[in-house]
């Protein structure tokens, strides 16, 4: 009995060891094969991180701020021409009929010409511009002397500041002396802004056709090519008995003459000549208001004769 349960003991004891030795060995290779893995979790804890490629992001504008910036340069290209100082500039109450010593006209071309005319004046000369600001210098001037014409005055010269303000421009004249009634004040690009004048330089003449003369106190001028006589008078007609009848109110006309115009002068004997070849005649006439009546004959609105006693 003793020996029999020895041998059980054994038995259990020999059977509890091989289970214990093949648990062992089933173990060992699992332990074998988690070494590589914590072998490179090892390794990539050592090494560092790469870094990350960085991309600077592009601003775009939001479409209403970028449809304020498009208007805001269109504002400049605007305001750009603005002040371009190209163009006609009237005194103020700018009007040859009832204002016309006061009445002069800067225009300024954009080859950087400028000429400055008025009552007795006739300028010449160039101009400069810097934003607003426009400097005008006169170096060729003019002056009509009553029954002279036309005569330049040697070495004169002037400048004129213009400030510009879109339409408008504040100027200051610098001259050695006076020889005209242009002064310091305000122009307008447009004739008869800002002041009470009419605004026109002379109306162009709608008259009917026939022979009429002038009124004793006319006032006016040809121009160079002899192509437009300007003149302030009023237009009358002599009935049978040679008095004169009124036809035209007194104002400024602008009468074009005709390509075969004739210049008339009553003398001893009745001299004729086209009108191109008594320029200064005319102008002497015309402007030194000799208190005889110039005789005008009109067709299709355009002078056709001019005649002079004298």
């Amino acid at each position: 009995m003793k020996k029999m349960k020895l041998k059980q003991l054994i038995t259990v004891l020999t059977a509890t060891l091989c289970l214990f030795a093949l648990t062992a060995c089933q173990n060992a290779p699992a332990q074998e094969a988690l070494a590589p893995e914590a072998a490179k979790d090892e390794v990539q804890e050592k090494q560092e991180p790469a870094e990350e490629e960085y991309y600077e992001e592009e601003e775009y504008l939001p479409e209403e701020d970028l449809s304020e910036a498009i208007d805001e340069s269109i504002d400049m290209d605007s305001s750009y021409e603005d002040m371009s100082p190209v163009g006609k500039w009237y005194t103020d109450g700018y009007d040859e009929e009832s204002n016309w010593a006061m009445s002069y006209v800067i225009e300024l071309t954009d080859d950087g010409k400028a000429t400055c005319t008025g009552w007795r004046n006739k300028d010449t000369g160039t101009y400069t511009a810097d934003g607003d600001h426009v400097t005008i210098t006169f170096d060729d001037c003019q002056t009509d002397e009553a029954g002279e014409g036309w005569k330049p005055v040697e070495g004169f010269v002037y400048t004129v500041e213009m400030d510009l303000a879109g339409d408008e421009a504040d100027i200051t004249i610098d001259a050695p002396d006076v020889i005209s009634n242009l002064d310091n004040g305000t122009l307008y690009r447009q004739a008869g802004k800002g002041g009470s004048g009419s605004g026109d330089a002379g109306e162009d003449a709608d008259i009917a056709d026939g022979e009429y003369i002038t009124d004793e106190t006319y006032i006016g001028d040809i121009s160079e090519d002899g192509s437009t006589v300007t003149i302030e008078t009023a237009l009358y007609h002599y009935d049978d008995d040679w008095n004169p009848v009124l036809d035209y109110e007194e104002k400024t006309y602008v009468l074009p003459t005709s390509d075969n115009c004739k210049c008339v002068i009553y003398t001893e004997e009745k001299e004729e000549s086209p009108v191109a070849e008594q320029i200064e005649f005319i102008n002497e006439f015309l402007q030194g208001n000799s208190g005889l009546p110039i005789t005008f004959k009109i067709k299709d609105n355009q002078l056709t004769e001019i005649s002079f006693s004298s």
